[in-house]
């Protein structure tokens, strides 16, 4: 009954100027609802309705508005993601075909002792050694001194956005490198003691804004670490009373550039440094003689040892993928897990023939 006049009085039957209920008929609901007959029917049964539907909204109102909160977290627009999915990470490779065609190949991660190239294109010229911007744009260079630059997104065929001089001074014939910095400036060693940086973004109109000098007589490759330092790997004859017929030096020049290295390695032995890569807290440089040295992040005095054996003769082309694992590519790509000593053990082994190696930088 208590239920019966709730409703009523949320239906407000008192505007229909009736008589009073009569009691000529009265059924009983199995909800305990007593349901009147009257001359006023007609008014009675839709104002009850009226105020039933009010009172089940009423009372069903604060769960409606509890679950929207609960369902949209509190907002009318969703909060970020704090852990974002990161974006997908790809070895970059160049590979000759059979036919003496140039390719570009990209690797999806994990590298598996199964993998296939995800991407494959025929490029424009040949190239020896190339670079990759944070936003996938790829830069080659052959050892004539030629710039070839293809902006992502890429395609197959590649067709070239830009071709370029390497700049002045090169010195063709000589294995130099090239890397892009974080904010997609391009540096490129010219085989001797120079280093050209070309601004971003790079065009068929660009030009050289800064050449940085090395102290070595013939720099063969060049890696950016985290902290946007540059370590060069440089190869001389060296003066008494280091040892060997060459001397290979690794060079750290810091922002912007335009000082004196601030520190520096050096290395006895009969061969020449190669490729270069590093990863937050090791540097990772190539001899031609098939072995790697691992060094320690900061870079100074004499480099003591070659610590890391790949399994051929030949000087291998490197890189270092965001979790630090290292990538060596000597006729296979051997993946070793970091941190890399000289105990450490290939975790993948792909038997697959490329030249460069590279990620995005």
């Amino acid at each position: 009954m208590k239920l019966q006049q709730e409703i009523y009085a949320e239906g407000n039957t008192s505007n229909c100027h009736a008589p009073a209920l009569q009691g000529s008929l009265q059924i009983q609901s199995p909800h305990g609802i007593n349901f009147f007959y009257s001359h006023s029917f007609g008014c009675k049964i839709i104002t009850f309705m009226l105020g039933m539907i009010r009172s089940i909204f009423l009372r069903l109102s604060p769960l409606v508005v509890m679950f929207s909160l609960l369902a949209c977290g509190g907002n009318s627009s969703m909060p970020p993601n704090p852990n974002p999915t990161p974006a997908a990470e790809h070895l970059y490779a160049n590979s000759v075909d059979p036919s003496g065609t140039d390719r570009l190949l990209l690797f999806d991660l994990p590298l598996t002792s199964n993998s296939v190239p995800s991407f494959s294109a025929t490029t424009a010229a040949v190239f020896n050694r190339m670079a990759v911007d944070a936003n996938g744009n790829v830069a080659t260079l052959d050892i004539n001194c030629h710039l070839t630059i293809y902006n992502a997104p890429l395609s197959s065929p590649l067709v070239p956005s830009a071709t370029l001089s390497s700049g002045a001074n090169c010195q063709p014939g000589f294995d130099a490198g090239l890397a892009f910095n974080a904010a997609g400036d391009l540096f490129v060693t010219n085989g001797g003691s120079e280093i050209n940086v070309f601004p971003h973004p790079v065009s068929a109109a660009s030009t050289v804004s800064q050449v940085i000098t090395s102290p070595g007589q013939g720099s063969t490759d060049l890696v950016f670490d985290a902290s946007g330092n540059l370590y060069v790997s440089a190869v001389g004859i060296p003066p008494p009373p280091i040892c060997g017929f060459i001397s290979n030096t690794i060079y750290v020049f810091t922002p912007p550039y335009t000082a004196a290295p601030t520190g520096s390695g050096t290395a006895c032995g009969d061969f020449a440094f190669g490729s270069i890569t590093a990863s937050k807290t090791q540097v990772f440089v190539s001899r031609d003689n098939g072995f790697v040295d691992i060094l320690p992040i900061p870079i100074a005095g004499i480099i003591n040892g070659v610590l890391l054996s790949t399994t051929t003769n030949v000087g291998a082309t490197l890189a270092v993928d965001q979790s630090g694992n290292v990538y060596v590519n000597d006729g296979q790509i051997r993946v070793f897990a970091s941190p890399v000593s000289s105990a450490s053990t290939p975790i993948v082994t792909l038997n697959v023939k490329v030249g460069d190696i590279k990620f995005k930088q």
